[in-house]
């Protein structure tokens, strides 16, 4: 049986780190559009999905195709849309982006904002993610903490996934985040058991 304890300590590991980001405030009506957008496709801009395309292939297919095998080909040409959508994202330039101080984890973020907002209220955080090959993120969240120090806006959100493909992204940099701390930390631990050795010699 998976040790789902385990896999949750995992997804719930919080990491300090320094990401180029940027928030914006959505109203409930464009909340739910961003939401009911394609899944797959979700990790494009608008601009993105003009370029990409988000075409119906049951539109005109049904009379030569099965709904099944209508339903795997649009499946396939969102997910092709997607890979599309975000090589062109991750080749712009986002000047817009600014480097923020967040401590993250799979399931949301905490960070300084300047965004006036309330708990309930839903952002689109657009952040670069520092894989092998960099990934842009568009990512819809929930304003579920907000604490106001010395005039500074500190936000804490949980991320609303609308596909693996964003989830499976943000999830793959923090284990790997999570393995460069482990790594660091064992290192740094040798040092000091080395450096204690030779203390005793």
């Amino acid at each position: 049986m998976p040790d789902m304890e385990g896999r949750n300590r995992r997804l719930d590991f919080r990491q300090d780190d320094v990401l180029r980001m940027k928030e914006v405030l959505l109203s409930d009506e464009q909340h739910e559009i961003e939401k009911n957008r394609m899944g797959v496709i979700s990790g494009t801009s608008k601009k993105m999905q003009r370029l990409a395309g988000n075409s119906s292939l049951h539109e005109g297919s049904s009379a030569h195709v099965s709904p099944e095998v209508a339903q795997a080909l649009e499946m396939l040409d969102a997910k092709l849309n997607y890979v599309i959508g975000l090589n062109v994202l991750e080749h712009t330039d986002h000047a817009d982006l600014e480097e923020r101080l967040v401590n993250m984890s799979a399931t949301g973020m905490r960070f300084t904002s300047k965004v006036h907002c309330k708990k309930g209220d839903h952002l689109k955080i657009t952040m670069s993610l520092p894989l092998a090959s960099p990934v842009l993120l568009e990512l819809l969240s929930e304003v579920v903490y907000i604490s106001v120090k010395d005039g500074r806006t500190q936000l804490g959100v949980v991320f609303v996934y609308r596909c693996e493909e964003e989830e499976n992204n943000v999830v793959k940099y923090i284990f790997k985040r999570q393995r460069e701390t482990i790594r660091m930390s064992f290192r740094e631990k040798t040092r000091h058991s080395r450096l204690n050795d030779e203390d005793l010699v």
